[in-house]
């Protein structure tokens, strides 16, 4: 089963992901701060990380780039911070897609699910 990291200090967020996520078929681990997210990247290489900016501690794009560092595991950022520049950074920092908060849960389910086949097709 593939583990799916949601990294999102809104914990009403997270939750909903998590269930959207969990109904279609994946493991789903939870961080709310940038330091945790660190730890449990470390200890459950995730096949994809859900990863908000704006967070406590290690801020998203930090967090990024360290995970960039470490691996190839794809990132979707989902964030507030909706200008083309930002839009712009984050792909260029290496995130496989960028979504725009607010979203639907069958939106990021059906991204998750294209980033993670893109990864399989190589």
């Amino acid at each position: 089963m593939e583990k799916i990291l949601i990294v999102e200090d809104e914990k009403s967020i997270s939750m909903v992901l998590k269930a959207y996520l969990r109904k279609a078929g994946y493991s789903v681990e939870q961080a709310y701060d940038g330091y945790s997210a660190v730890a449990l990247f470390e200890q459950e290489r995730p096949s994809l990380v859900l990863l908000d900016l704006m967070l406590p501690g290690i801020d998203g794009m930090s967090l990024l780039k360290w995970i960039r560092r470490q691996s190839d595991c794809p990132v979707v950022i989902l964030s507030a911070l909706n200008s083309d520049d930002h839009r712009a950074k984050g792909i260029d920092a290496g995130a496989d897609e960028y979504m725009c908060k607010p979203f639907f849960g069958e939106e990021v389910v059906g991204r998750v699910q294209e980033v993670l086949y893109r990864r399989r097709q190589g």
